[in-house]
């Protein structure tokens, strides 16, 4: 399971870094689908996101309830001073997820961090690529917008240091729903967890559109029986419908970068059936 996953976030990463992305969505409506398919999967996700003009959106930012981002260059950015990216006349609020904190900040504040990924290769730049995607997942990103005051360290961290392992169930059902999405992988700028020990997966509004191979290359490196691919039945599970809903609160007129709603829907129950077929051992 690491092996496909880190092999399918270089991918990721390097279409990204060298202008070969292709998203399959628009970036606030993969934000929303994202968060809905974690709640359709039991993880936890930002229970509310919409678009919000110049006036809502000063008014969220004096709540501290939204997070305030932006779409620039065909991606969501966290309005922030440091990026010098400030509001623009339609912006996207995400409800921030009371009393959680990202695993970087957790790391940053408390000194509690989960295990760091650790890949080798007989390869000597492909060792190189893959352990530097290792330390990206393992320390996020330091300038993370879930920054957050009401997050209160518990005085038995047991189930928070449990839940933030890489390979803890929790985090493999997040691998798995963002593998199916085929947005960025969990790390440790969007991935929280609360004093309880629940994670939230945020931060889904990168889509690519795919062949699917990477499903490919996941399902041939996951061993049946393990927890791993307990993961993965969780999206197996779900049925049409479900994908379905998913898009039922999106506006037809919607931007649809694959053409049209009906397209988009059709790709994604497309991959679902690639995802059951391959869990079915095919």
């Amino acid at each position: 399971m690491k092996q496909a996953i880190a092999e399918y976030v270089l991918t990721t990463e390097h279409k990204l870094s060298h202008g070969g992305f292709k998203p399959s969505l628009h970036p606030l409506v993969a934000e929303k689908i994202g968060a809905e398919l974690c709640h359709k999967l039991g993880i936890g996700a930002p229970s509310e996101i919409k678009a919000a003009d110049r006036q809502e959106t000063l008014a969220a930012i004096r709540s501290g309830e939204w997070i305030p981002k932006v779409i620039l260059d065909d991606r969501l950015r966290a309005v922030s001073a440091f990026q010098r990216i400030g509001i623009a006349d339609w912006n996207v609020l995400v409800k921030r997820i009371p009393r959680a904190i990202s695993l970087v900040e957790l790391r940053l504040r408390c000194g509690i961090e989960g295990r760091a990924i650790h890949v080798s290769s007989d390869d000597v730049s492909r060792d190189k690529l893959l352990n530097e995607l290792g330390d990206i997942i393992h320390q996020g990103n330091a300038r993370s917008y879930f920054t957050v005051s009401d997050f209160e360290l518990p005085a038995d961290t047991t189930k928070i240091q449990e839940a933030i392992q890489w390979g803890s169930q929790a985090m493999l059902a997040i691998h798995a729903a963002r593998l199916f999405l085929a947005c960025s992988a969990a790390h440790a700028g969007n991935v929280l967890v609360d004093a309880d020990g629940k994670l939230y997966s945020v931060d889904h509004e990168c889509v690519a559109q795919t062949s699917g191979e990477e499903l490919e290359l996941l399902f041939d490196n996951v061993e049946r029986g393990t927890r791993a691919w307990n993961a993965l039945a969780g999206v197996a599970s779900l049925s049409h419908d479900d994908v379905v809903d998913l898009f039922s609160g999106v506006p037809d007129d919607a931007h649809w970068p694959l053409g049209s709603k009906e397209k988009t829907v059709n790709y994604f129950t497309g991959r679902l059936d690639y995802w059951k077929w391959k869990h079915a051992g095919n």
